[in-house]
């Protein structure tokens, strides 16, 4: 789980990221790099029946971040490239990719429609290398592309992806993101 504060009001019972699993975690980190803003990653190693697995969850900061809210000190997309910068630095640190999945709000479409190039280039030079991302493209019974992604090493292989409502039955808004249901296999 990562840390409270993610730039806005701070809630101790709220978390822009979480990750769980049904096996224990080790190596648990919810900091990353120093140049993150915290609130916005968590990371760990679980033992499954299928192996070693690394999670990374994300939350890297949409393109108006700092403009006109919050600290009012950033331009467009200058907190989303200050994170990508961190993030390629924490995998950088690694040379097997191979068992880790990366998920979370990546705040851009895959393929490209409205980030700068140079954003969308920079986020794909850290992926591209060793991860293929299960959510790139359209995806059946979403309206639009996705922004929340999961990107996962070559040890793995999607088998399906579909969206999950972003509201109850009866309504009422549970997040502003549409859920995504992703099952991968294990054995590339």
């Amino acid at each position: 789980m990562s840390e409270a504060d993610f730039g806005g009001t701070v809630r101790e019972d709220r978390r822009k990221v979480v990750i769980w699993s049904r096996w224990p975690w080790r190596e648990v980190d919810d900091v990353g790099d120093p140049s993150l803003p915290l609130g916005r990653f968590a990371r760990g190693s679980t033992q499954t029946p299928h192996g070693m697995i690394d999670l990374i969850g994300v939350c890297i900061p949409w393109d108006g971040a700092h403009l006109k809210m919050g600290r009012k000190d950033s331009k467009a997309w200058e907190e989303h490239a200050r994170y990508l910068d961190g993030l390629a630095r924490i995998l950088s640190r690694s040379a097997e990719h191979s068992r880790t999945i990366i998920l979370g709000d990546f705040n851009q479409a895959i393929p490209r429609t409205r980030a700068p190039q140079a954003v969308h280039d920079q986020l794909q030079g850290l992926l591209k290398p060793h991860f293929d991302v299960a959510t790139a493209g359209p995806i059946e019974g979403l309206r639009f592309p996705a922004i929340d992604h999961l990107a996962h090493g070559a040890a793995f292989s999607t088998t399906s992806v579909s969206p999950l409502p972003n509201e109850t039955s009866e309504g009422r808004r549970i997040s502003d993101h549409v859920g995504l249901l992703i099952t991968l296999s294990v054995g590339g």
